[in-house]
């Protein structure tokens, strides 16, 4: 036989469910960093931009034209239409677990050749350059040593 229930039990039963509803909510979003550092979920690493090549890189000179620049590093992620003479390559990582890195090269640009060249991947040029010194010595020296 079905019992009714009065209206304090139905009262008393519905702050049952939201109270357990509220604990288990609170439970589970304290879990939240211990989840996020399991092994079993999998983070993908975020990449964004342009991803230049040191021995592209390594390339780049001065006096270039935009053309050239263009067919060597590809289309710069930022260029300003009203600022046509500045190419902005900018590059973007957010590994899983870890600090976002980002890396920028400035190009400017005057009579269609470049004239400067700014920002964070001239470390990487510097070390690409030297080398390709390196590498250029080393082929004259066995050339020398052949011929």
């Amino acid at each position: 036989m079905h019992k009714k229930m009065t209206l304090r039990q139905n009262h008393v039963r519905t702050g049952l469910i939201i109270g357990a509803s509220f604990l288990a909510m609170g439970a589970l979003s304290g879990c939240q960093s211990a989840i996020s550092s399991l092994p079993l979920i999998h983070k993908q690493d975020i990449l964004q931009g342009n991803v230049l090549d040191k021995d592209e890189l390594s390339q780049v000179r001065e006096g270039m034209t935009k053309r050239q620049i263009l067919l060597l590093l590809g289309s710069p992620s930022v260029s300003d239409p009203f600022h046509q003479d500045r190419w902005d390559y900018v590059y973007t990582l957010a590994p899983r677990g870890g600090d976002l890195t980002q890396r920028i090269l400035t190009l400017r640009f005057e009579d269609e050749k470049l004239l400067s060249i700014d920002g964070d991947y001239l470390d990487i040029i510097e070390l690409a350059q030297e080398e390709a010194k390196e590498i250029e010595e080393e082929q004259r020296r066995i050339e020398e040593e052949e011929g």
